[in-house]
């Protein structure tokens, strides 16, 4: 069975969160493949990490004609991503900018 990803996103210390049509999220850390032939070229490259996508049929995402990772790898590897993670990054996102929250706004917020 193929895991397909409809939605993949860059985070920080190159790391993908990844979305399955199945609505599983996953992060996958891509530091663990940076000695594979040209995937340092993620690390050297200045843009070049933030510039993924998936690819056609979400089969896997890519960056360009020689960079890629299949669905299957990010699947197997990947960290699944509990609810309240993106529940925090979606109320993170809400914040406006300069704006902070206590922690027992964000516990209300997270429903707790």
């Amino acid at each position: 069975m193929f895991h397909r990803i409809k939605e993949v996103k860059p985070m920080n210390n190159l790391h993908l969160l990844a979305t399955f049509y199945d609505d599983a999220k996953k992060i996958y850390d891509v530091n663990q493949v940076l000695h594979l032939w040209q995937m340092s070229d993620l690390k050297n490259i200045p843009f070049l990490f933030e510039q993924v996508k998936v690819d056609k049929g979400g089969y896997g995402v890519v960056w360009n004609d020689y960079l890629d990772l299949s669905s299957e790898e990010i699947w197997s590897n990947g960290t699944l991503v509990e609810e309240e993670i993106i529940s925090l990054d979606k109320a993170k996102k809400e914040m406006k900018q300069g704006e902070f929250m206590t922690h027992t706004q964000l516990l209300k917020e997270l429903g707790k």
